[in-house]
């Protein structure tokens, strides 16, 4: 493991050679523009306080690195934008205050965010964020931003913004009326095909048939006559009418009568035929 080498920076551009594993020393050299990675990069761990303060305005780190720790980017005032390129088989760890106070930083990409582990304070003081890919509750905002999170572009509350009228340029206004022209239809003279319509038939409803009902009738004959009462208040009819009610019922009331009738004359003819008796005897 190459853990100590000269490092020559040209154009204020340092190349990270393929071969190195470790960063273990501070390049905080404010010359520094930009960091390049060469391809196929076996760097594993960058260690505390190796960039900070450096002048660089975008990084991509690449996959191989695993471990980012304390203060390696804090203070990097000029840095906008950090490209992650994770892999999916190995999880990014970065440590406390790795990117603190990085006042310009906008835009952070991960291209794996499940397979991140950031702690406490790692994004301290990067008010103007306003990208970053992974979902974070309450709890870990303040655990990686701080407790003043809010203050940060990215989860400030979005207010509506009214936008001003100048008056004093009303009179420079111009209204153009939009241009109308009516178009007409052609009309086609070709025969159009007739369709025949369909007929439709409503079914016929059952026709229901229900009992004749049969009720006895009765005859009503005029029976009752006025009385003889002379009062000033009762008026006589000059035809009154009589009703008399002929059915079976009134029929049996007639007979019963005929029958009281005979037995009162049999009883008068006993009493009579008595009183008779009696007399001879005296």
């Amino acid at each position: 493991m190459l853990k100590y080498r000269i490092l020559t920076i040209p154009n204020n551009i340092l190349t990270i050679p393929s071969n190195l594993k470790l960063i273990a020393w501070d390049i905080s050299n404010p010359t520094i523009d930009e960091i390049i990675f060469e391809k196929n990069s076996r760097l594993n761990t960058i260690e505390e306080s190796a960039f900070e303060g450096i002048k660089i305005k975008y990084i991509k780190i690449p996959n191989s690195v695993m471990f980012i720790k304390k203060n390696a980017f804090s203070d990097c005032t000029l840095l906008k934008s950090i490209h992650f390129n994770n892999s999916k088989d190995n999880i990014l760890t970065i440590e406390e205050n790795a990117f603190i106070y990085c006042t310009t930083l906008e835009k952070v990409f991960f291209d794996n965010p499940d397979n991140v582990v950031i702690q406490k304070n790692a994004f301290l003081g990067c008010t103007k964020l306003e990208k970053f890919n992974i979902t974070l509750d309450e709890f870990k905002r303040k655990l990686i931003f701080g407790e003043d999170y809010q203050q940060i572009s990215l989860f400030k509350p979005k207010q509506p913004t009214l936008k001003q009228f100048d008056l004093s340029k009303s009179s420079q206004l111009t209204y153009t009326q939009p241009t109308y022209t009516p178009t007409i239809k052609q009309f086609d003279k070709s025969p159009q095909p007739i369709y025949p319509q369909p007929i439709y038939t409503q079914p016929k409803s059952p026709q229901l048939t229900y009992p004749q009902l049969t009720y006895p009738q009765y005859k009503l004959e005029p029976k009752f006559k006025p009385t003889n009462i002379k009062s000033p208040f009762i008026k006589k009819e000059e035809n009154p009418i009589i009703f008399n009610i002929s059915s079976s019922s009134s029929k049996k009331g007639k007979k019963k009568k005929s029958r009281r009738k005979k037995a009162k004359k049999k009883k008068t003819k006993k009493k009579k035929t008595k009183k008779k008796k009696k007399k001879k005897k005296k």
